[in-house]
């Protein structure tokens, strides 16, 4: 389009300055801006490219409105209608511009996904693009955008995790996909699995249907990756086709199992366990759940026949098309509808496992399975280097030694470390590090111990895992001296705190939250706090009998509310 408006500037400058006795240029450049909008108006906007041809198609007639407008100023009667006319065409090429930025900022991230060099680099590339769409600089902040955008959808707001899973399959339906079309199907799909029947919630809390959806959410992803590999090393559009149809395949068994499977259980078409129905042929599921009116569109693009006749060898590519053989029939897939096709189906897969997952959520049903990033091939170290950049990292070195974990970084602040510690162990499998030393740019060097971490993940209740969770601030250490990230003067602040908002609690959670504290400050090496709130907990005792304690229990409790109300501040990392 930026060559062909420089032609049409020309044409048009040409003609004016000869008063029009030479538009041969100018003739040209509107004949060729009619054959193109032609051109692009009969392409189908199919997937992958579905936007970039619909905003081709939009520049084409935008452009097209410039030029009758700026024909039109030059041929007004008057010089007014000469103005006018030239406005609406400042107007056009100004929304020409503004489609043209629209078009290469969307090519732009797919090529940043797609030609990245490793599945690592291409996960980050939307991760990053899908913080970018929230306006977030992290994961937390898109992870609260994507409630947003959940409660408002689907009246829902679950897990920060399971947020952040719909944010990045709603970014890559936007790149690659039709994102309407996947809203319109995760939305079908979770109206029916949020249904009230005990079927499916039976189902969904199956040991064998969970370790299904891990094992072929996985299957669905490596067919992915290898069909992105075999298209880009293909010599011949055949391979490139065959690994198309690989990816079909694996995508119709997903589809059929634990898609179709919950889906029909939810609708009543299915009442048997799905320990019986697994058994049964994937394609015969999904044919039978495309039959049913109300969940159709959640299987659209999924293709039983041609994985049969993949199975069956009964596949013959050509060159602009392939061709199956089965008892059924004889079909022929042209390859530009093949690979719309197919990335329609991998619209619904999509949209179903992301409905899945949600629906599993609100039942407190945890669906994550095995560690992802490991499974999608990231050694601990790319985990780590992975999470730290997701939380707001972006100049870090990361790298494993012996057992410890070494993170440098370009800050200098320890702001935010504890969470990205936090979710990198939540995503690799065992205990693969003891320790995590971290480096920051004013040459400050913290270690930690990861059995505190450890700890925290095994923590029960919410008071219990706030314990824990101070058990880790006070665990960080400065390699310089040993000084502790959490002073004693915090630790009393927030331990006191706690031990006067127990006071409204019952007589159970009283002493068990007392208990806690009394062995949190002990853990931390703060005898002092330790002995104060066991003084606390005997003038506890004889406040529940009606009785005041000595000495040693009213100078615990002034104790208490003297730390309790100090002037200090302290930051969470």
């Amino acid at each position: 389009m930026a060559t062909w408006l420089e032609r049409f500037w020309e044409g048009l400058h040409v003609a004016t300055d000869s008063e029009f006795r030479d538009v041969t240029a100018l003739t040209d450049a509107i004949e060729e801006l009619v054959s193109l909008r032609s051109s692009l108006h009969a392409a189908e906007p199919t997937r992958p490219f579905g936007r970039a041809v619909r905003l081709a198609q939009s520049m084409a007639d935008s452009a097209v409105a410039m030029v009758q407008r700026y024909m039109g100023a030059l041929m007004a009667a008057t010089p007014l209608g000469a103005q006018a006319s030239a406005e609406e065409a400042q107007r056009a090429l100004d929304e020409l511009a503004q489609l043209a930025g629209e078009l290469a900022g969307w090519l732009e991230r797919q090529a940043k996904v797609s030609e990245a060099a490793t599945v690592q680099e291409s996960l980050w590339a939307l991760v990053t693009d899908s913080m970018n769409a929230a306006g977030a600089e992290s994961l937390l902040p898109m992870a609260q955008a994507n409630l947003e955008q959940l409660s408002s959808h689907l009246g829902i707001q679950p897990e920060l995790d399971v947020a952040i899973d719909y944010g990045i399959s709603s970014t890559f339906a936007d790149i690659f996909l039709s994102h309407e079309a996947f809203q319109a199907k995760l939305e079908v799909a979770f109206d029916v699995l949020n249904a009230d029947v005990p079927e499916l919630d039976i189902m969904l809390r199956d040991a064998g249907f969970q370790c299904d959806l891990s094992r072929l959410q996985l299957e669905v992803f490596d067919s992915g990756v290898a069909c992105q590999r075999s298209l880009a090393a293909a010599l011949h559009v055949r391979q490139e086709a065959r690994a198309v149809v690989e990816l079909n395949a694996s995508l119709v068994e997903a589809a059929g199992l634990v898609l179709g499977i919950p889906l029909m259980t939810a609708v009543g078409q299915k009442s048997a366990p799905y320990s019986t129905l697994r058994l049964k042929d994937a394609s015969d599921h999904l044919r039978k759940a495309q039959t049913n009116d109300r969940i159709a569109t959640v299987f659209a693009g999924l293709d039983d026949h041609l994985r049969t006749a993949q199975a069956h060898r009964g596949v013959a590519y050509g060159d602009e098309a392939l061709t199956t053989d089965l008892k059924s029939g004889r079909r022929e897939y042209v390859y530009d509808a093949l690979v719309d096709s197919t990335f329609e189906a991998m619209e619904s897969v999509l949209a179903g496992f992301c409905a899945l997952r949600l629906a599993c959520a609100i039942r407190g049903i945890d669906v994550a399975g095995e560690s992802g990033l490991e499974s999608l091939g990231f050694s601990p170290a790319d985990v780590a280097d992975f999470t730290f950049g997701a939380f707001g990292f972006p100049d870090r070195v990361v790298a494993v030694e012996s057992d410890c974990l070494h993170v440098v970084l370009g800050a200098d602040s320890m702001m935010g470390v504890t969470i990205a510690v936090g979710a990198t162990l939540a995503a690799v499998r065992g205990d693969p590090f003891k320790s995590v030393r971290v480096e920051l740019s004013d040459g400050g060097v913290w270690l930690c111990q990861m059995d505190l971490y450890s700890a925290f993940r095994a923590a029960a209740g919410d008071f219990e895992k706030q314990v824990a969770l101070m058990r880790i601030q006070a665990g960080w250490r400065s390699l310089d001296g040993g000084t502790a990230w959490a002073s004693s003067p915090v630790l009393r602040k927030w331990a006191a705190t706690q031990v006067t908002e127990t006071m409204s609690l019952d007589t159970h959670e009283k002493f068990k939250r007392l208990r806690l504290l009394r062995a949190f400050a002990e853990q931390v090496g703060e005898r002092e706090l330790e002995t104060t709130i066991r003084g606390f907990v005997g003038w506890a005792r004889l406040d529940l009998l009606g009785q005041q304690g000595g000495e040693p229990e009213r100078r615990a409790v002034g104790q208490i509310l003297e730390w309790a109300t100090a002037a200090v501040e302290f930051d969470l990392i």
